[in-house]
């Protein structure tokens, strides 16, 4: 059996998605999407990438989930991200 390599980032990815509230069928295609206008892959994506897409990943959640879920969601990934950039830099 292959040993599958897991991106440092991966979790970083989950997370974001999670955040979002948005159905296990709605939410990974939100920010993948999100991520391929920027030319980023899922798998490389680093903070800094995911707070280039927040503004229109909360278009998207907003989409589903109505303008004041958007932007709590959005302040909370946006919390994540400085946690997780903090402690790659430290």
């Amino acid at each position: 059996m292959a040993m599958v390599r897991s991106s440092p980032y991966s979790d970083l990815y989950r997370s974001v998605v999670q955040l979002c509230g948005l159905s296990e069928l709605i939410g990974p295609g939100a920010v993948q999407r999100s991520l391929r206008r920027i030319n980023v892959d899922q798998r490389n994506a680093s903070p800094e990438d995911y707070l280039k897409i927040l503004p229109e990943l909360e278009a998207r959640i907003a989409a589903y989930r109505g303008p004041a879920a958007a932007q709590q969601a959005a302040q909370e990934i946006a919390r994540l991200l400085e946690f997780k950039g903090s402690a790659k830099k430290g």
